[in-house]
């Protein structure tokens, strides 16, 4: 069965930046403990939830090799799905464009049942229009690559306009299997020994993120976790 993704089934975010920082696990225990080095108005906007993602790319990793490459634009390819695996509710195909610093998503409504079926190709999709020429060329070649899956927590300023994200529990498995669905319930995966927090701004936001961030004593980074975990699973 294929699906005809008309225009409407599309919900787009704005260009916005993504700043990163790597949180060794044996330095930082919390985020609470960087809210000394942060303005006190933060606060928590959102329950803190588990996000699952399962990456797309083709045998010769593409969509990674485009990061490696330094390409000004380049893209990420995933299914994000919420709570607890067996459940698989609601999943979503995401299409992640980064322009030089500023990145933007688009949303694609899938079906869970479809995808089950077809074990997670996406040669069950048809798409009629708004994806990028670039994806057009490579889409029937996707599969999936990796999974990864994390607890993230959401904070917010009432006057910086800056949303900060704290990822935790951090696991990469390996999706090179004949069984998409058992490998992401198992209980088998690379525990990442480290946290993230991002920064998350609008693309139209005058101010200077730098201001917000030179206290904290971490490094900017540029780290991806898709990136991540290609490397740790041996795959790059």
């Amino acid at each position: 069965m294929r699906i005809y993704m008309k225009s409407k089934n599309f919900k787009n975010e704005e260009f916005r930046y993504e700043r990163k920082f790597i949180m060794n696990n044996n330095l930082y225990s919390s985020f609470d403990f960087l809210n000394q080095f942060l303005p006190n108005d933060y606060y928590e906007c959102y329950p803190a939830r588990k996000i699952n993602s399962i990456y797309f790319d083709t045998n010769q990793l593409y969509l990674a090799n485009k990061s490696f490459e330094g390409h000004s634009e380049r893209y990420k390819v995933r299914i994000r799905f919420y709570g607890e695996t067996k459940e698989f509710d609601n999943p979503v195909l995401e299409i992640k464009e980064k322009i030089g610093s500023v990145g933007i998503k688009k949303y694609i409504k899938i079906s869970k049942n479809d995808l089950l079926k077809e074990n997670f190709s996406l040669r069950s999709l048809t798409f009629t229009n708004n994806l990028y020429l670039d994806l057009d060329n490579i889409l029937l070649e996707l599969k999936p690559t990796i999974f990864i899956s994390y607890i993230r927590n959401y904070f917010s300023s009432s006057i910086s306009y800056v949303r900060a994200t704290y990822d935790d529990k951090i696991t990469f498995k390996d999706l090179n299997t004949s069984n998409i669905l058992n490998t992401i319930n198992s209980m088998y995966g690379f525990k990442y020994d480290a946290k993230i927090i991002e920064f998350k701004y609008k693309k139209d936001v005058d101010q200077n993120i730098y201001q917000l961030t030179n206290k904290l004593p971490l490094r900017l980074s540029s780290c991806s976790k898709y990136i991540t975990g290609l490397r740790i699973l041996g795959k790059i």
